[in-house]
């Protein structure tokens, strides 16, 4: 599978064996959440990612009365978790599986590390790629950020049993690759 920027670029395969490969993954559940607070959840009247609500909704309710601004968290994790040719909405980079974003299956990346130890591994990562002293004070932690990871339990519940199957049938690469549990 060819990555979509080094396939544009001079020599790819000389990159690959040359450069210094790392990634971040994300518990798939965890993302999904984060995804849909930060993409879908109506703030201050606002939606980011309206356009792709309407999507939704028309697929759903097969209206887009609201326009894009009340998908529910079970309509989302439906959309995102079908099978078979996605859309281009679909295929957001906010919620597309790390196994089909990042192909760890054809990278051999040299580190792999996780959000949920960010501090501990971007640090790792920038003292191994010797740029560790450009960052007074060390890597910036989140600030103000909320953690998916606290309101996981209140998205899980608005599932159904069938919604969550299909979502770790479609991300069952990524908790398989990645070592994440089930939740």
């Amino acid at each position: 599978m060819p990555l979509p920027l080094l396939a544009s670029s001079k020599n790819p395969e000389e990159k690959l064996q040359t450069y210094k490969k790392f990634m971040f993954v994300r518990h798939p559940f965890e993302r999904a959440v984060s995804a849909f607070r930060n993409k879908l959840e109506e703030r201050d009247g606002v939606v980011e990612f309206s356009s792709t609500g309407k999507k939704i909704e028309k697929k759903y309710r097969g209206t887009t009365e609201a326009k894009g601004h009340n998908v529910t968290f079970s309509e989302f994790i439906r959309y995102i978790s079908e099978l078979g040719p996605d859309t281009p909405y679909q295929q957001n980079d906010h919620w597309l599986p790390m196994h089909e974003l990042c192909a760890p299956c054809s990278v051999e990346y040299d580190f792999i590390g996780r959000m949920e130890n960010l501090e501990e591994d971007a640090d790792y990562v920038l003292r191994w790629l010797g740029v560790r002293e450009l960052l007074v004070g060390g890597f910036p932690a989140a600030i103000n950020a909320v953690k998916a990871s606290q309101h996981v339990a209140k998205y899980l519940e608005q599932l159904t049993r069938a919604e969550r199957l299909a979502f770790y049938a479609k991300f069952l690469p990524d908790y398989l690759l990645f070592d994440y549990r089930f939740l």
